[in-house]
């Protein structure tokens, strides 16, 4: 038993290091971790929080990059409409809003072109009406004039007509006149 006692002594003294030793690396790692702990907290909140933000300013952006030139074109839109139609979209991009804007400056362009042909055509037409105005009047004058010629013909074929039947009368009468007289010499 003698010699056993020292040897449990031994490891009864060696146990009880062991546990000093253990409480005071357990303390220590503890607070190590304790410590680690809260400086990963630390770290996702505020990698949280710099994430969030960053989420914000990108859908701002994003929110301003799709609304700022959709309102633009409705912009656009309303001033054909109120027939303005020297308005442009300004196009930045070529996505789907980009190709809105294009759509929308190529159709005003036809708008204009079609307006400006239009006018041309009433010009045009205007111009036409009044060259047919002045010939209808110059075919009334005309026509006016024939008539009056026609009417002169007319006149003066009655006049012949006239002077042949008093030529034939006066024919007739000195005919009368001249079988009377060699009647009358004859008796």
């Amino acid at each position: 038993k003698e010699t056993t006692a020292p040897t449990y002594a031994n490891i009864d003294s060696a146990v009880d290091g062991l546990v000093e030793f253990n409480r005071a690396n357990g303390e220590s790692t503890g607070k190590e971790i304790t410590t680690s702990v809260a400086s990963f907290q630390r770290g996702t909140i505020t990698k949280l929080v710099v994430a969030s933000i960053l989420a914000f300013v990108i859908s701002i952006y994003t929110t301003r990059s799709i609304t700022k030139p959709i309102g633009s074109a409705v912009s656009a839109v309303q001033s054909v409409a109120e027939r303005d139609l020297q308005v442009q979209v300004n196009v930045t991009s070529n996505d789907e809003i980009g190709q809105i804007g294009h759509a929308i400056n190529h159709m005003v362009g036809g708008l204009r072109q079609n307006i400006s042909s239009m006018s041309s055509n009433a010009t045009a037409v205007a111009s036409a009406s009044e060259e047919l105005t002045n010939v209808s009047q110059q075919v009334s004058s005309n026509a006016e004039e024939t008539s009056a010629q026609a009417n002169l013909v007319a006149s003066a074929a009655q006049e012949v007509s006239r002077n042949i039947q008093d030529r034939k009368s006066t024919r007739l009468n000195s005919s009368h006149l001249v079988i009377s007289y060699a009647v009358f010499c004859l008796k």
